[in-house]
Parts: C-alpha cells; structure tokens; sequence
C-alpha cells in the first residue's frame, strides 16, 4: 500500500489528519488546520510524507507546501487548494472538488480561508493563520477561570470532603454566566478534585460547552513510565477523552531538571499529535532566569502559567512582573493563578480598605481590585480564581464581565497597598497546602502560618493537629514551597509568637 492510500485508509478510521512515510505515521484527532498548524510549531519533519485530511482549502494547502508533502488527499478539497499544490509540485486529489469553505456554522466563509485571502507566501500565510486562531480563541473565552483547588467542603478540616452539591450549583452558574474554563491539577484537594470535576462537570455538561485544563504532577514522577500512567489516569478521573490545557505542573529548577530527564516535554507533545491535549504549556514558581532558560529550550510551549498579583509584582523571591517580562519576550499566552494570593488580597487590613474607599471607585471589593489588576496586563488570557463559595463566584463573575483597564494612578494606589499589606503580614504563605503532603509529622502548615499572621489562641487548633514544636526540620516543606518560604525558620518564629512547647 502506497503512503498515500495508507494514509487515505487511516482517514476513514475516524481520524481527521494523517501523515504517512514509510513506518512513520502522523494522527491528530483534532478538527479544522490546527493539526497542521501544530505539527509544524512543534517542528515535526513532514517532507516527503503524504497526507490526508478532511479538508483541504487555500490555507491547508499553505502549510502542506511548509511541511514539504509530496502528495495531499482531501476528502473537501478547493479548486483553489488544488491548484496551488500542483503548482509547488505536490500531488493533489479532492473526493469531493469545490469552490468554497463555509465556517462551522454554516453561515459565511471559513476564517482560515480568508486570513490567507490572496497570499501565495506560505510563511506570511502561517503567520496569518495563527493570528486568526488567536483572535477567535480571544472571542470565544472570558478572561475568568475557575481555579478547583479550594472548593466548598462539607468538613473545612477534610480536603477530600468536596461539596458536590455546592459545586455542581457553582459549575452552573459559572457556565450560565458565559464562563467556560476550568483548572484543576492531580494533587489539589488530595488528589479528589480531577474527581469530583467528573462527578459535577464532564458527566453532566456537553464536552463543547467547557475548557478543562489539568497538570501532570512533575513532583511525583520517578520514571518515564510514570507519564503515560498518570496521563491516562487523569483521563479516566476526569471523565474526558482529551484536555483542552495541559501542563507541566510547577516547574522550578529542581522539577524542571526531573521533567527533562523522564522526556516529559517530549511525552505532552505526542499526547497533542494524537488529539488528547489540545494546548501544551506548564505552570511555574522560580526566577525569571530560569524561566527565560525554559522558554529558550521549548519554544514549542504555547502558554505559562505565573503566579502574579499586585502584592508580588515587585517581589525579590516570587519576581512576578520579571517573569510576566520573560514570557512577553518570548511571545507566550500567560494564564494567571493566585491573582488574590491565596485570599490574602481579598482580605486585606483597615488601612487598605481606607486607601480603596478613597479611590474613584470605592464601591469595588479588594478582590475586583486585585482581578482587575491582573485581567488588564497585556498577554494574559485567563485569570484564575480559586472560589470556594457561591457569593465569591457571584461576585467575580459580575465585574469580570465589565472589564476595564487600570489607571497609572490605580496601579500606583495598589503598590502603595501592598507596601501597607506588607507590613501586616509575617508570613506570606497562600495556603497551597503543598509543603503539607510529605511532613512526617503532618503538621497543617498553613494554618499555623493564618494564626500567626492573624493572632490568637492555639489551643483549638492545637487540640487535634500537630503544632510547629513538633517540626524536626527535615526540610521536606520547603522542597515543595511554591513561594519558596523558609518554612522552617518560619515555624520557629510562630512556636515562639504563639508560645508553644
């Protein structure tokens, strides 16, 4: 069988594009050019492939002629494609020949066809291409996501005890609301929140109506065979066949090392060849050199996900705007998470209320200042709130849906609130809970570091969980420390502040 009628028959398998040459075989599940668009982003050598696809208008015929095909078979093919590719010397055969692509809706010309309206340069075509698919992302998505990893609990001391009820309520507004992205992770809520997205999301919404962003967990992995395992694992908790976002979960230096030798980048780009991962990126908590040196070794990432907010813009350790800088530079989508820091800027202390009641806008809550901050930064397409209750999610999704760009007088009044929140905090911990999962002692780290931060009696947290004068100082916590805390120092003070023996 020639690679083209091999690739032919691949087709009819329910696939939408394949490449055959020899023993080598590329598929991709994925609808419209995407799967062209992305083989040639990841730098797949095509030359000489065959190639067969379900459509094939001018702009396919654009990134065929890049890939260097010899031979392009469409089940729809344009006259126009048709010509073209003969013209650069490649084999082209329609099943059904027409004049024209319609959109999805039926209801005009495709998008694709009309970016590459009369270009015969293929480079300038690609670049038009992947400026419509980001413009048509852009209108489609609302710049909320919804972070699942401090969901409502029935019993606030179990992680586990996820409120599928409350949820399921939340989930149904959020989506009522024009809202369609969701962010989970293997680990949050010890390792039940892919879980229960399963239960109150993909088993009772249609797979089109939402995006479901999740994260291979690069802190638990030990071997390369760790990879396909847990992927297929958060397939079935998921209750999804693919993933809209996928990232590497919290690169640093350490876990970037760990994803590099286990071929992790590797991994996530055949998972998007074969239809289960539709945007590759990772979410990250280092320094901006570690981020550019990232970046510069995987120009195939197409998003990061930083932790940025107004409190750690200028911050030495977090380095927010450093790395927003980095990711800019290298043209990168930016998603952002802890944009209220773990609460810490939704409940802020008097002296900041009083700054925000004198502003222009004293009607907005200290959370829509801190969303807004984020929501306007160029680059970023979603900003991810962690909301644990129905008024959160109420309250987001109003002012998210009237948006408007900072002043430079409202930027400078929010740094003047972070030197004043700055002073009101002893330990900026978000409340992750990651240093918590490997202590041996099981001491609940972050709520220590809230009573300390906030004062108060111990006894009741000390009558049934371990206390920080239980720490051994292994130094597991800090290993896992996305905002890199010197935990361990840290508890030593809240021993001392909260008198404990």
């Amino acid at each position: 069988m020639t690679d083209l009628n091999r690739a032919k028959s691949l087709l009819t398998q329910g696939h939408t594009c394949v490449l055959c040459k020899g023993n080598k075989t590329y598929i991709s599940d994925i609808t419209g050019i995407r799967p062209m668009v992305e083989f040639l982003s990841q730098g797949i050598d095509m030359e000489g492939f065959s190639a067969a696809d379900k459509i094939v208008g001018k702009a396919a015929a654009h990134l065929f002629v890049l890939a260097k095909v010899k031979a392009v078979y469409g089940e729809t093919m344009t006259h126009e494609a048709k010509a073209f590719l003969e013209s650069k010397g490649i084999f082209a055969q329609g099943e059904l020949l027409t004049d024209h692509i319609v959109n999805r809706q039926g209801t005009g010309p495709c998008p694709m066809e009309q970016a590459v309206k009369g270009l015969q340069d293929s480079e300038e075509a690609l670049k038009q291409i992947k400026n419509t698919i980001k413009r048509l992302r852009g209108n489609t998505m609302k710049k909320l996501g919804f972070g699942l990893m401090r969901l409502p609990r029935t019993n606030p001391e179990i992680p586990e005890s996820i409120n599928i009820p409350v949820f399921e309520e939340m989930i149904d507004t959020f989506l009522e609301r024009g809202y369609t992205y969701f962010d989970t992770a293997y680990m949050y809520h010890n390792a039940e929140s892919e879980r229960a997205v399963k239960t109150a999301l993909t088993s009772r919404v249609d797979r089109d109506k939402y995006l479901l962003a999740t994260k291979m967990p690069t802190m638990k992995l030990e071997k390369e065979e760790d990879l396909e395992r847990i992927f297929n694992e958060q397939r079935e908790k998921c209750g999804v066949e693919y993933f809209d976002y996928y990232l590497l979960h919290c690169l640093n230096t350490r876990l970037y090392d760990i994803a590099t030798k286990l071929k992790a980048f590797d991994f996530c780009l055949q998972k998007k060849a074969e239809g289960k991962i539709r945007r590759f990126g990772f979410s990250f908590h280092d320094s901006a050199e570690v981020l550019d040196k990232i970046l510069t070794e995987h120009p195939e990432v197409e998003f990061v996900q930083l932790q940025i907010n107004y409190l750690d813009w200028n911050s030495p350790t977090v380095q927010s705007r450093l790395c927003y800088e980095v990711a800019r530079k290298h043209g990168k989508d930016i998603i952002i998470m802890e944009p209220v820091k773990g609460g810490a800027l939704a409940n802020v202390p008097d002296t900041v209320k009083a700054i925000f009641k004198q502003s222009a806008h004293p009607e907005r809550t200290p959370a829509e200042w801190a969303l807004r901050f984020c929501a306007g930064l160029e680059g970023v397409i979603m900003v991810l709130s962690g909301m644990s209750d129905m008024d959160q999610l109420t309250e987001n999704t109003a002012f998210m849906d009237k948006l408007e760009p900072l002043t430079e007088e409202e930027s400078a009044m929010l740094f003047r609130c972070a030197d004043e929140i700055n002073k009101s905090i002893a330990v900026s911990c978000t409340g992750c809970a990651y240093c918590t999962a490997d202590c041996p002692k099981q001491i609940p780290i972050p709520d220590w570091f809230d009573l300390y931060n906030k004062g108060g009696d111990p006894a009741e947290l000390a009558k049934d969980h371990a206390t920080p004068a239980d720490c051994i100082s292994c130094g597991k916590c800090e290993k896992q420390c996305p905002q890199k805390l010197p935990i361990r120092r840290l508890l030593t003070a809240a021993k001392e502040a909260l008198h404990l023996k």
